[in-house]
């Protein structure tokens, strides 16, 4: 009984270091990003994306990473992290729709298939889950 109860506390620990971590990666991302470093600040978004445990939080992430790469120009890169994304969960398709770091994707037919195959939903949607993320700061 008090192995169980240790191995439940060490995985819950780590749990909640992982957690920190990414929310620490997440932070210096946002600061590359409002630095303009996109091409840094995607990698940090794509880590702590990877790190999170709750899927709201990896769906921010990961279109943050999505963001930062349409803006690099690296369209297959931003379209991989907004499907991981929208597998996370991410349904605020008019955000999707009005993000000014998603402008270069607008014109590609890739993009409209994107936005078609959105489900907009109320349960998930990363605006509500992440209110500290750097799209909804401005």
């Amino acid at each position: 009984m008090k192995l169980k109860l240790w191995l439940f506390l060490l995985t819950f620990c780590m749990v909640i270091i992982q957690n920190v971590k990414g929310q620490k990666l997440s932070s210096v991302a946002d600061s590359l990003y409002t630095s303009k470093n996109f091409s840094g600040a995607a990698v940090l978004y794509n880590r702590a994306g990877s790190l999170s445990e709750f899927r709201a939080t990896r769906a921010t992430n990961y279109y943050n990473a999505a963001c930062c790469y349409a803006l690099l120009g690296n369209k297959d890169s931003a379209y991989f992290f907004l499907e991981k994304a929208k597998e996370m969960g991410m349904t605020n398709k008019k955000q999707v729709m009005n993000d000014a770091d998603l402008v270069s994707l607008h014109n590609d037919k890739k993009y409209k298939r994107f936005i078609k195959g959105m489900k907009q939903k109320k349960s998930m949607d990363i605006r509500s889950a992440e209110s500290q993320d750097h799209h909804y700061r401005h």
